[in-house]
C-alpha cells in the first residue's frame, strides 16, 4: 500500500514538473510573478539557468539632485536588472522652463560599450520629451554582447537649471512619459535574445531637480566672504560685468546677487541696488511694473570709422552694461569717448576678441539723467552690432530697451539665432536671426506645452541678418497670457531655439 501511495506521488510530481517547465522559461521574465528557473541561449554560448523573481527582475529609476539656479545638474538613468538585456527605449520629459538639457552621453556608465547609442530632443515634436535608444549588439556577433545583471546608471543627463530666482525652492520634475498608447513601445526592455520586456515588467521611478533657494541673509555676498551688501562686492560684480571669464560667478554667487528680488540674477539692475544700498540713498522701492510704458529708446550712429550709442530715457538710469560685437577686425588704436563722466558716473570698457564689454556705473549712487543724450561714442571701430544691452533704473530695476535703428544689414558667416529683446517684454519684442545663404525657414512661437501660439516666418529668405517682431498676439490676433514662451527657427541647414517671457 505504501509502495503504491509513493509510486502516485513520484509520477504526480514528475508529471507537475513538467506543467511548469512548459509554462514558465523563455517568456517568464516578461511578465509572470512566479519564481522561475529561466532558460536563456546567446548564439556563442550553452544554456545557462539562473534563478530570478520578475516582480523585481528590473527597475528603471533617475536621479534625484539639489543645485543652486544656474548651475549644471547632473542626472543618471539607473537600470537595475536582475537578467541580461541587449537593448533598451527610453523616453522621458523634462521642464523646459526651469532646465536646459545640454547632452546625453553613455560613457562611463554600464552601457559604454553598446554598438548603438543615441537619442533625439524634442521627440516628437514634444519639448521636453527626449527619446534614448541602445543596443548592445547590432549584429548579434556575440561582442560587445548583453548588459549582464547589475544595477547602475546606463546613461548620464547634463542639464543647467535656471538662473530665475523664482523657481528656487521649487522641485523639478524628469518623469518617465508615455506617449505610444496604441503599442507601449516608450520605456521597454529587450531580453538577451531580442525579445520585448514589456512596461508590465518594469519598476519604474521618477526623479527631480531641487533647485535650493538662497536664505536671505546671503542675498548680496557676491564675493563669498559672508559679509554682504560691502564694497568687496560691488568691485567683483564690476569686475564680473567686464570681464565674465576672468571673474566668473558661480551658481551660488550668482543666486546671491538677485538682491532685488525681481527673479533674474547678476544684472545691472542688481549692481546698482547694491550700491544704492550701500550708500544709503534709500533703495527697495516698489518694482518697476511693466504696464508703466517706460522704455528706453537706443540708436546707433553708425558713420565711417565712429560708432555711437545713444538714448532717449522717460526716466533716470541708474546704470547700463552693453556688449557689442565687431562685424569685422578690431582696431588696435580704438578710441572710446564717452560723456557719463559729466554726470559723474563711470564709463569702463574692455575688449575681449570681437567683443567689447562696456559698463557704466556710479560707485556714489548717481544717475544717468534723462532725456536724450550718448551713452558713448567709439572712433577707429568700423562696424558692431549690439550682443546684448541691460539698463536699469536709478533704485535698481530691469529697464526695457526699445531698440530704434541698427546698423547697415551685412551678410554674417554663419546661422545664428539671438535672444530676444527686450526680454522680459510687453507688449512687444524683437527676435532676430543670422542667414548667411539663401534658404526655406520658419520662426514659430510655442507655449510651454509646445503647441504653437504664432508663425512668424514661413517661406524662402535671402541671406542676412533678419529681424522679427512679435506683438504677444496669437494667429487668431489674440494677446496671450504672461508667461514662458518658447521661438524655434527651422531652416534647410540650421535649426535652433530660445525662450523668453510675457509679462502684462
Amino acid at each position: 500500500m505504501r509502495l503504491k501511495r509513493l509510486y502516485k506521488i513520484t509520477v504526480f510530481c514528475i508529471i507537475l514538473c513538467m506543467t511548469i517547465s512548459s509554462s514558465i522559461g523563455i517568456n517568464a521574465l516578461a511578465g509572470s510573478r512566479l519564481a522561475a528557473i529561466q532558460i536563456r541561449q546567446r548564439p556563442d554560448q550553452t544554456f545557462r539557468l539562473t534563478e530570478s523573481n520578475s516582480t523585481d527582475n528590473y527597475t528603471l529609476s533617475i536621479d534625484t539632485i539639489s543645485v543652486y539656479p544656474g548651475e549644471q545638474a547632473l542626472v543618471n538613468m539607473n537600470l537595475h536588472n536582475l537578467a541580461p538585456i541587449s537593448g533598451f527605449e527610453i523616453l522621458f520629459n523634462y521642464d523646459v522652463t526651469a532646465l536646459s538639457l545640454a547632452s546625453i552621453s553613455n560613457a562611463g556608465t554600464r552601457t559604454n560599450a553598446f554598438e548603438y547609442f543615441t537619442y533625439w530632443f524634442n521627440a516628437g515634436g514634444i519639448p521636453g520629451d527626449v527619446h534614448v535608444s541602445g543596443i548592445s549588439d547590432l549584429d548579434y556577433s556575440g561582442t560587445p554582447g548583453n548588459l549582464l545583471p547589475g544595477d547602475g546608471p546606463i546613461f548620464k543627463i547634463l542639464f543647467y537649471a535656471t538662473s530665475n530666482q523664482d523657481f528656487a525652492g521649487f522641485s523639478i520634475p524628469i518623469n518617465f512619459a508615455f506617449r505610444d498608447i496604441l503599442n507601449h513601445s516608450d520605456n521597454t526592455l529587450k531580453d538577451s535574445l531580442g525579445g520585448l520586456i514589456p512596461q508590465s515588467s518594469i519598476i519604474y521611478n521618477d526623479g527631480f531637480v531641487s533647485i535650493l533657494k538662497v536664505a536671505a541673509s546671503d542675498l548680496g555676498d557676491i564675493n563669498l566672504n559672508g559679509i554682504p551688501y560691502e564694497i568687496g562686492d560691488v568691485i567683483y560684480f564690476i569686475n564680473y560685468f567686464l570681464n565674465p571669464a576672468g571673474s566668473p560667478l558661480s551658481p551660488l554667487q550668482r543666486a546671491n546677487s538677485d538682491v532685488n528680488q525681481d527673479g533674474y540674477s547678476a544684472t545691472i539692475a542688481d549692481l546698482v541696488y547694491i550700491v544704492v544700498k550701500i550708500v544709503g540713498i534709500g533703495s527697495g522701492g516698489p518694482k518697476l511694473r511693466y504696464d508703466d510704458a517706460s522704455s528706453v529708446a537706443v540708436s546707433i550712429d553708425s558713420a565711417a570709422d565712429r560708432f555711437s550709442l545713444n538714448y532717449d530715457s522717460p526716466v533716470n538710469m541708474g546704470g547700463a552694461t552693453i556688449t557689442l560685437r565687431a562685424l569685422e577686425k578690431v582696431q588696435n588704436n580704438l578710441m572710446f569717448e564717452s560723456k557719463m563722466n559729466d554726470a559723474g558716473m563711470i564709463c569702463d570698457w574692455k575688449v575681449d576678441g570681437d567683443l567689447i564689454r562696456v559698463l557704466i556705473y556710479s560707485d556714489a549712487g548717481r544717475s544717468i539723467p534723462a532725456g536724450a543724450n550718448s551713452f558713448f561714442a567709439i572712433d577707429n571701430s568700423g562696424a558692431f552690432k549690439i550682443e546684448n544691452m541691460q539698463v536699469s533704473t536709478a533704485d535698481g530695476y530691469i529697464l526695457p530697451v526699445l531698440m530704434k535703428d541698427d546698423i547697415k544689414t551685412q551678410i554674417p558667416e554663419g546661422f545664428g539665432l539671438y535672444q530676444n529683446y527686450p526680454n522680459p517684454f510687453n507688449p512687444s519684442t524683437t527676435i532676430s536671426f543670422d542667414m548667411p545663404v539663401v534658404s526655406d525657414a520658419t520662426l514659430i512661437v510655442y507655449d510651454v506645452l509646445g503647441r504653437e501660439v504664432r508663425t512668424l516666418v514661413s517661406g524662402q529668405l535671402g541671406a542676412g541678418h533678419r529681424e522679427f517682431i512679435w506683438d504677444g498676439k496669437d494667429n487668431m490676433g489674440n494677446v496671450v497670457s504672461s508667461g514662458i514662451y518658447f521661438y524655434r527657427l527651422e531652416t534647410t541647414e540650421y535649426s535652433a531655439q530660445k525662450k523668453m517671457m510675457f509679462i502684462k
